[in-house]
């Protein structure tokens, strides 16, 4: 994962993030244990569907809020550990 910070007043900044794939995929599949509890369909205990079950029936789509969230504050751990708040 790649981030740039570009500073635009004094007390603000614009973080441009590039994902890579396999970290991607980590935050969907975190996504998916997060959420698998909150699905159920048929022929599978509630919280026991598998995940390609779960896009297949609802799309992709259902994981990509809290994979964004996953990624959003690992990105914010990074930038902030290596600059310097000043309020």
């Amino acid at each position: 994962m790649n981030y740039t910070v570009e500073n635009l007043e004094k007390n603000k900044a614009k973080i441009t993030v590039k994902v890579d794939a396999v970290d991607w995929q980590n935050a969907l599949q975190k996504a998916y244990e997060k959420n698998k509890s909150k699905y159920q369909i048929g022929g599978f205990r509630k919280g026991h569907v598998p995940y390609k079950v779960i896009v297949n029936a609802y799309g992709i789509g259902v994981f990509f809020d809290d994979a964004l969230d996953i990624i959003r504050r690992n990105t914010a751990k990074f930038s902030t550990k290596k600059r310097t708040l000043s309020l």
